[in-house]
């Protein structure tokens, strides 16, 4: 049976649903930002929901955490096991993506891939486009190539401006007497058991952050020695309450809302009462030079 082309899928697809292969990925710089995993899930769900008579998904794959500038095995397994599946099962017509930059961001490679779905009928469904990405005529082609060149551009703009905004906290830090590299890939700290335990205890007790980072700074653990090759036991062990409470929430505890402690509480009528003194003496001064 002869294989339908890209124009004739797509005029077809209204009398039965594309079976395709949904990829996600985002990469390992402004992760927490833009069209996250979270994001790309949410947003073609909603297309999936509204199209469901023209696009059936057969399976989801997932690169999180990976640069679309490498399309290596070991960079991006998710997406070389897409590839497989596409080529090996027998019913799958192609691919959904929330973009093209999803797919890579190296424009050579996306053209090279838009070639080779081409010749073996194979489609991309942008969500962001609004559907099919048309490659089949010249034109077609083209504008293909457009999106690609797009994708590097805003790839390798985001690494020039992360680049430029490290050499920027380089140069400040210089400028501050610290070292150049302060601040740089520091080292996830771990709490050691002993000590996440008590302080689960103690926010439980309904300590404070301040209070607790108070009292796990007199809580002995045992810490490596490099030079010994021994543990050691020792203490001041140190957090900030900001990180006190990420640890907490990443530990799955519920955050209580910021209360003010009694002695914030005690300060603040203090400064109420000394405002009211200085007050009451003004009047009275006001008082004695009206009187003369």
């Amino acid at each position: 049976m002869k294989k339908m082309t890209n124009n004739e899928i797509k005029n077809n697809q209204i009398k039965k649903p594309l079976n395709l292969l949904e990829y996600r990925r985002v990469s390992t710089y402004k992760q927490k930002k833009d069209v996250t995993i979270e994001t790309q899930r949410v947003v073609n769900g909603k297309f999936k929901e509204i199209h469901k008579d023209l696009y059936n998904i057969i399976n989801v794959y997932e690169d999180d955490g990976k640069s679309g500038f490498k399309f290596g095995k070991e960079d991006r397994p998710d997406f070389h096991k897409l590839l497989e599946d596409l080529y090996s099962i027998e019913n799958a017509d192609g691919i959904l993506v929330y973009d093209i930059d999803r797919i890579g961001r190296d424009a050579l490679e996306l053209m090279e891939l838009g070639d080779d779905f081409v010749k073996k009928n194979k489609v991309i469904v942008s969500v962001n486009k609004g559907g099919i990405i048309e490659q089949d005529s010249p034109e077609g082609k083209f504008i293909y190539g457009i999106f690609a060149l797009m994708s590097e551009l805003k790839g390798t703009t985001d690494k020039r401006r992360m680049h430029e905004g490290r050499e920027r906290k380089k140069q400040k830090n210089i400028e501050e007497g610290r070292p150049a590299y302060f601040g740089f890939g520091r080292k996830k700290k771990i709490v050691p058991k002993n000590i996440k335990d008590k302080m689960i205890k103690w926010y439980k007790k309904e300590y404070g952050f301040k209070e607790i980072q108070n009292r796990m700074q007199k809580v002995p653990y045992l810490q490596y020695n490099e030079k010994d090759k021994k543990y050691k036991e020792i203490t001041g062990f140190k957090l900030s309450t900001s990180t006190i409470g990420v640890k907490l929430k990443e530990w799955g505890l519920l955050i209580r809302e910021p209360k003010y402690s009694k002695s914030k509480k005690a300060i603040q009528k203090q400064i109420d009462d000394e405002v009211d003194k200085r007050m009451q003496k003004v009047k009275e001064d006001i008082m004695r030079k009206l009187q003369k």
